[in-house]
């Protein structure tokens, strides 16, 4: 080859590096074309991931070769909409902005799955409870004779724990003691409240308490793991033990309610005009220390909530948030919203707020509260999903799911439409349980979410 053309063969090589390499250390750094700008741009990252995974991802209307778990990269800065598919699920759909040099995350998104309810009880029920540990479930029914019964079963099987006979036909309430071992089955007639005790983890059989205790008990509590109840009566407060059936005066203070811990005892004592509240330590000697003094127009409901939490809700429907910061340091924080139910999410850092017309969620961390929904249609009960990360709710006849993430719009999704509010969420299992569906109102049924 001669000289010349070997010249315009090296100058062309380098001139073609010149051009090329600039634009290949551009693109390896993330750097694009954008034909809508007619500029270079930065591009970002999609981060996306689904509960359950291998899910198809649509971006602004267009099928994405990855599923999840799926990083997207290469993605010039701009909002997309983004549509996460699986067949037998719900569509989930939000609008969300891709950064320069940024990861948009989506979090692990819970595919909720069509279904239809299947039938977990043949009995017409009346009432339920489910377990704080979500492994029994405990039903009033009646039976062939149109008897009342109760009737306990363990969840994962539907094996019968035990069945029981009511004296009487009406004005029954269940509910499960905090420990676990004991169901209460409540009746009160003609003011007058009679408990019985049924033993979850032993064979022995129902106690009324009446043979304990001749006293009328408007509430108990069963909070550790031994055999002590503990009752108030007329503003008192005893101490009554399972396996000496014996009871004892534990405070004389005029209470007004109270709630137990596995070492403290709190209370609301209503004494000269004032109402205090007060703790009692359970472990060692039994000391009471004065907490702090609230509003005493009021009437207030007492419960124990994590991580030293208590909660005060007057009749009025204020909420009150007490951090118990050590042996003397309180924090003190009042509600703004009307509340008509509540309760902890299962990592017990955030508190769901609910009343006829709004959803709210505290984060106990951060001191932050959000408005996850305002409607003018009256909802009548809103629980945690099992995930934390959306809220199962009834409304106009239906159970729905919403969201927390309120990037965009927040998605709701219509699971099952059923007769009455009645419902919970089976957390190991990932379903609902309801009392009832549209064409059959008095049987439990059963809605797998996953």
């Amino acid at each position: 080859m001669e000289l010349k053309y070997r010249r315009i063969y090296a100058y062309s090589v380098i001139a073609i590096f010149v051009i090329i390499a600039p634009i290949l250390i551009l693109y390896t750094k993330g750097y694009r074309y954008d034909f809508k700008k007619n500029q270079i741009v930065k591009t970002g990252v999609l981060n996306i991931d689904s509960n359950p995974r291998d899910a198809s991802i649509v971006l602004n209307g267009k099928l994405v070769k990855k599923k999840t778990q799926a990083v997207v990269k290469n993605l010039p800065p701009q909002e997309y909409q983004i549509a996460i598919e699986k067949d037998g699920y719900y569509a989930w759909e939000k609008e969300l902005p891709v950064f320069p040099n940024q990861a948009t995350l989506t979090n692990r998104i819970t595919l909720f799955k069509k279904n239809t309810p299947a039938l977990l009880s043949e009995e017409n029920v009346s009432q339920f409870k489910v377990s704080p540990d979500y492994s029994l479930i405990a039903y009033l029914a009646k039976n062939e004779k149109e008897r009342l019964v109760l009737v306990v079963k363990r969840l994962s099987d539907s094996h019968e724990i035990a069945r029981l006979p009511l004296a009487k036909a009406a004005g029954y309430s269940i509910s499960f003691s905090e420990n676990q071992n004991y169901l209460f089955l409540h009746n009160k007639q003609d003011d007058k409240n009679e408990y019985q005790i049924v033993f979850l983890k032993s064979n022995q059989l129902p106690l009324p308490l009446s043979e304990i205790s001749n006293l009328d008990f408007s509430k108990i509590k069963a909070p550790i793991e031994n055999n002590i109840i503990y009752g108030l009566s007329n503003g008192k407060l005893y101490e009554m033990d399972l396996s000496r059936n014996s009871s004892r005066l534990l405070i004389d203070d005029s209470i007004q309610d109270f709630t137990v811990t596995s070492k403290n005892l709190y209370y609301i004592h209503h004494a000269n005009e004032k109402c205090l509240a007060k703790k009692a330590n359970l472990n060692g000697k039994f000391e009471i220390q004065e907490l702090l003094t609230v509003a005493c127009k009021e009437n207030y409901f007492l419960d124990n909530g994590p991580n030293n939490f208590l909660t005060f809700l007057d009749n009025n429907h204020h909420l009150f948030l007490i951090e118990i910061q050590g042996e003397l340091s309180l924090n003190l924080k009042q509600l703004d919203q009307n509340v008509m139910g509540f309760n902890w999410s299962a990592d017990q850092k955030k508190l769901l707020l609910y009343n006829e017309f709004e959803i709210w969620v505290l984060d106990t961390e951060t001191e932050e509260q959000e408005l996850l929904i305002r409607s003018s249609e009256k909802i009548e009960n809103a629980v945690w999903n099992y995930d934390s990360e959306w809220i199962v709710l009834y409304q106009s006849g239906t159970i729905k799911a919403i969201e927390l993430d309120g990037r965009d719009k927040r998605n709701i999704i219509d699971l099952v439409s059923c007769p009455n509010s009645n419902f919970a969420i089976d957390f190991k299992q990932a379903r609902i349980i309801l009392n009832g569906i549209s064409d059959d109102p008095a049987r439990l049924y059963q809605l797998e979410l996953r």
